[in-house]
This record gives C-alpha cells, structure tokens and sequence, in this order.
C-alpha cells in the first residue's frame, strides 16, 4: 500500500518510516507498473497528466524534474 509520505523525494525529519527514496520508487512503480498495466486493458491515448496539491504537488513536481518523459503535463 501507498502512503502519502512515499510521494516525498527525500526523507521528511519527524515522519517515521519515511523512505528517503520513496519518491523514485513511486514514479518508478508509475512508469514501470501501472501505467502499462492501465494501458493493456483499456483504451488510452498518449497523452498522460499529472497534478496535485500539497504532497502530491510536490511530487508531480520531483516526477517532471526526475523523469520528464513520463507525464506531458
């Protein structure tokens, strides 16, 4: 299960069972699982859209910096 503190890029002082590296490993699971997985069993277009507010701002934020190619917008 994904928790909120996962979409952070790096490890947040106070939280515990942050991951330092849960940001990369949820654009990871992103790009690598479930973006296929959604795209082999329903019809899609090319286009991919991200957004968020607060954690998953910041984290729509740290997916265009680490890996731009994965969301258009």
């Amino acid at each position: 299960m994904t928790r909120w503190f996962q979409l952070f890029a790096s490890k947040v002082e106070g939280l515990r069972d942050a991951r330092e590296d849960g940001g990369l490993r949820f654009l990871s699971f992103l790009s690598k699982e479930l973006i296929p997985y959604i795209d082999s069993r329903h019809r899609t277009t090319a286009h991919r859209t991200m957004y968020g507010q607060s954690a998953g701002g910041q984290f729509a934020l740290f997916s265009l910096l680490t890996e731009p190619e994965v969301f258009d917008a």
